[in-house]
């Protein structure tokens, strides 16, 4: 049996992949927005609560050790390069419907 793709021409199936893409990269969009802001109350409530806590002596920050942390694990920029220059035509409508999904979200 042969491949249903393999009859397209490739141009077919790169406006699949773009399709596809743009779609995916606005839903995912949209959804990153509203975790974004739930993830921005959940923190702004912990941060309150922690000051509360210190401020009541209950809790005793080592503010040198967080940034020590913060400072031992940076992200790694290159490993995420690759993963997103691997399939141009998708990549690129996933950033467009990305951004579109999260302006709308």
């Amino acid at each position: 049996m042969d491949n249903p793709l393999s009859q397209l021409v490739p141009w077919q199936v790169i406006g699949a992949q773009v399709g596809f893409g743009l779609v995916a990269g606005f839903c995912v969009g949209y959804a990153f927005k509203k975790l974004t802001l739930v993830l921005a109350i959940m923190i702004g409530i912990a941060m309150i609560a922690l000051q509360f806590l210190v401020y009541y002596g209950l809790v005793n920050v080592n503010w040198t050790g967080v940034q020590h942390a913060y400072a031992a694990h940076t992200p790694d920029l290159n490993g995420l390069w690759a993963i997103l220059s691997a399939n141009v035509p998708y990549a690129g409508a996933f950033s467009v419907g990305f951004v579109g999904g999260f302006r709308k979200g």
